[in-house]
């Protein structure tokens, strides 16, 4: 996997989230082939109401969270809220970038038809997030606004002096993507990503399964690293 600059590190954190969209578009320009849909959606997809959308959102990042982000001697995790939305800098990846996040998102042979539809539609949504996470460890939201304060342009390295100082004990900057469904809420796709200093962050779309009522990771593939 090629590393990321170190500049442009902060950067795809912030968009990784946010880039689903054009990806498919680009995708589907390049008349690329979708071998990773085994299955067609078929008749009207049963709409599922707004609470349970948020209770099964919430339970997806929370099984993420513990599988990918809970680490000896973290006392603190600091996720960032996915704004503004949408972000022209998603518009704005290089070619090499699309084609691998593209090319790593093909790999996932159970993934359903409905799953990544969803997954794109609501790529497009801005959904803030609410303190709602089922983890055994203290957690923090922040905005777009306050990262750049704390990461002002030409000073990545000291920036990160900055936030373990003001988020000590902390694993660093984690980001989410909007969880896509299909229809059976059964299974789910996200893209999250962490950042956590100058040469030290990456980013994964994972695969989530459903079985009796608990959310796992059943894969995951990495789509860039600094």
């Amino acid at each position: 996997m090629r590393r990321v600059s170190l500049p442009a590190f902060l950067v795809i954190v912030l968009i990784s989230a946010l880039s689903a969209a054009a990806l498919w578009q680009a995708r589907s320009d390049r008349n690329l082939p979708v071998a990773i849909i085994p299955t067609v959606s078929t008749g009207v997809r049963p709409v599922a109401s707004s609470t349970d959308l948020e209770t099964e959102k919430y339970a997806v990042y929370s099984a993420l969270i513990r599988n990918m982000y809970l680490e000896d001697g973290v006392r603190l995790l600091v996720i960032q809220q996915v704004d503004p939305c949408p972000s022209p800098a998603a518009e704005n990846l290089d070619e090499d970038m699309r084609q691998r996040m593209d090319e790593a998102i093909r790999e996932f042979q159970e993934l359903k038809r409905e799953t990544i539809e969803d997954f794109h539609a609501r790529s497009k949504q801005c959904v803030p997030l609410r303190k709602q996470l089922d983890i055994p460890i203290k957690y923090t939201l922040v905005s777009a606004k306050d990262v750049e304060a704390l990461f002002p342009k030409g000073e990545l390295d000291r920036a990160w002096t900055r936030f373990y100082s003001k988020y000590p004990n902390s694993s660093g900057l984690i980001t989410f993507s909007n969880v896509g469904f299909n229809a059976e809420m059964n299974q789910a796709l996200v893209s999250t990503g962490r950042g956590c200093g100058g040469l030290c962050g990456e980013g994964y779309y994972v695969l989530l399964a459903k079985e009796k009522g608990v959310w796992y990771v059943k894969s995951k593939i990495m789509t860039w690293v600094s």
